[in-house]
């Protein structure tokens, strides 16, 4: 018999369209989130949506990403590629363009308190050593026009490029401010998620001249160039001079320190904006067509959808079944062509105890029972959710991390995945009982609902989850926390019977270590000993033939063990307004998605 949840969804599907209508009416008039705005509501476009042609282009020729993860030893040949060339901007027909998505955890001014899932608030500022190539995704030089890894295995040398001037007069960069940019993240008093084992593992930053300087790790590091550049944006540049002039922000709604990107922040608003200039020169790399640049942060995605047809935002992120809506209205879809962005439901039960070394700590949680995990897995009906949410669209996920264009892949994930992992409740129930739970002793999780930048209606997926989960008699507890108590909630290792959806467009060196070990980040997902010890062989391991092995061997362990219960691989899309945009290119593979703003084109 179809459960009760599910039955709901069904008929979701199908009264969703009628009220969507007058959704959009009431919060049209009250969707300002405190801008100024510039345009006009525009006419529907009657020309038939289509994808950009840059992005249709990029599907052709993004056949894999490992070039991006593949251990690199020397950077490619200091050549620009021709989404990176310099290029005159085009005439727009407004002058500020504003993106509308979803609320962020946290904001900030200071980046060594910052982390990758925010990282788009301060991304237009800034560049990196290395970074990645919107159309590609590929490793490609920025900052640094090339690099070595010297012959002892530990050291990276970089040149750097000589003319790049910082912001608001600041001078030139040099190897001084890569430097400084090191010494703040490594600060004892760093926030960022990550700021411990980049201390762990990098050992020094040393000026050689101006336009030189080297890296030395206490450790092979298969993945340094992803955490030093921008896909994990570990190392975004900022000026010594202005920090040594005046110090580090004082407050939120401060201005950044000078960065080298194409755009300057302007100003902002906690909760609801924030706003950049175009830099007053040629930039070296890419002059945007806009003069002005903004985020628009509303978490409710009708609230975006009615910002978009409104004229109050040019691009937005939007979920499927709104995405509907908007084209029908005239909107087109602009597509991250490198696979990356995918969804999945964490699991926190499983650490080592940091202060007593005991595994798990916490032996009590009902997660920790792999049989449970594995009942949870088959729990879920992820067609309905496909269905429900993402209008089909979303791809399978067989095992979280790995993709058939990633290192490691095995067909032998997909073949199993139906008995391992696919839907079937009577099963499930089996699975609870052979675990040891009844209706007199049912399990019982806590199911974190959160919502998301990287997609849209994430909750509403977390409560479906969590409904088909009451299916097979477990008992969800569904919680609302505010982001900052809930990451206290992790790093303090309090939550260890806990379940949330997440979802990441991270590379595959940030995305396991990170959510599945301890190796990058205090998190108290679940992380086993044994997987840990094996990741940290993987990234130490810099022949690529043999690293490819490695991550089969620890695919296989994790995909027997549960690590995560995996969702989709989503396509990254934004809505934009034809009338006012005529692409935007983007990878879509970096943690944030909304990357590469300074690509985006204006119509003509």
């Amino acid at each position: 018999m179809e459960g009760i949840w599910s039955r709901f969804l069904r008929r979701g599907l199908s009264f969703w369209s009628v009220s969507l209508i007058l959704v959009i009416a009431l919060v049209a008039a009250a969707c300002s989130s405190g801008e100024d705005v510039d345009v006009t509501t525009s006419s529907p476009v009657t020309e038939a949506p289509q994808a950009p042609a840059a992005a249709e282009a990029a599907q052709a020729v993004t056949g894999s990403t490992s070039s991006a993860q593949a251990p690199v030893a020397a950077a490619p040949a200091a050549t620009q590629s021709p989404s990176q060339a310099p290029s005159a901007p085009e005439k727009a027909r407004i002058t500020r363009l504003i993106f509308g998505v979803g609320g962020l955890g946290r904001e900030y001014s200071v980046m060594r308190h910052g982390s990758q899932t925010e990282s788009i608030q301060y991304r237009p500022e800034y560049e990196h050593l290395v970074a990645i190539d919107p159309v590609t995704g590929a490793t490609i030089p920025q900052l640094a026009t090339d690099w070595e890894l010297l012959p002892d295995g530990l050291s990276f040398k970089f040149k750097l490029r000589a003319g790049v001037q910082f912001h608001r007069g600041w001078g030139e960069f040099t190897a001084r401010d890569v430097v400084h940019t090191h010494e703040q993240l490594i600060r004892e008093d760093s926030e960022h998620g990550q700021s411990f084992s980049w201390r762990r593992d990098v050992i020094g930053a040393e000026i050689v001249n101006d336009h030189e300087m080297i890296f030395r790790l206490s450790r092979p590091s298969a993945g340094f160039l992803s955490a030093l550049g921008e896909q994990q944006s570990m190392i975004p540049v900022q000026s010594k001079a202005h920090f040594d002039a005046e110090g580090e922000p004082d407050k939120t709604e401060s201005l950044y320190i000078a960065g080298t990107g194409p755009f300057q922040m302007q100003s902002r608003a906690l909760g609801s904006f924030i706003r950049f200039d175009r830099v007053p020169t040629e930039h070296w790399r890419v002059t945007p067509d806009f003069e002005e640049f903004g985020y628009r942060f509303q978490s409710e995605p009708s609230t975006r959808l009615a910002a978009l047809l409104a004229g109050e935002t040019q691009v937005a992120n939007l979920p499927v079944d709104l995405q509907v809506e908007a084209v029908s209205r005239g909107m087109k879809i602009a597509r991250g062509p490198v696979p990356a962005l995918r969804t999945w439901v964490n699991v926190a039960c499983c650490w080592v105890d940091p202060d007593t070394g005991a595994y798990p700590a916490h032996p009590e949680s009902q997660l920790s029972n792999v049989l449970a995990r594995k009942a949870l897995a088959k729990a879920i009906d992820r067609n309905l959710l496909n269905q429900a949410f993402f209008n089909n669209n979303a791809q399978p996920m067989f095992l979280n991390h790995w993709h058939p264009t990633r290192l490691g892949w095995s067909q032998d994930w997909e073949r199993r995945f139906p008995e391992a992992y696919g839907y079937d409740p009577a099963a499930a129930r089996e699975l609870l009982a052979e675990a040891g739970f009844n209706s007199n002793n049912p399990m019982e999780v806590t199911f974190d609902l959160i919502e998301l930048n990287h997609y849209s209606g994430a909750r509403d997926v977390a409560e479906g989850i969590a409904g088909m989960f009451n299916e097979v008699g477990v008992k969800v507890n569904l919680q609302t926390r505010d982001s900052s108590v809930r990451r206290a909630a992790s790093r303090s290792f309090t939550d260890f019977n806990h379940l949330r959806v997440a979802a990441s467009s991270s590379d595959q060196f940030l995305g396991f270590a990170v959510w599945t070990t301890t190796l990058f980040s205090k998190t108290n997902a679940n992380n086993i000993p044994a997987i840990t010890e094996m990741t940290g062989t993987v990234l130490s391991t810099l022949d690529q033939q043999k690293q490819t092995a490695l991550w089969t061997e620890l695919g296989n362990a994790s995909y027997d063990a549960y690590l995560t219960l995996p969702l989709f691989w989503l396509p990254a899309e934004a809505l934009m307004d034809p009338e006012f945009v005529s692409d935007y290119v983007y990878p879509g593979s970096i943690t944030g998605t909304w990357t590469h703003p300074e690509y985006i084109k204006a119509a003509q």
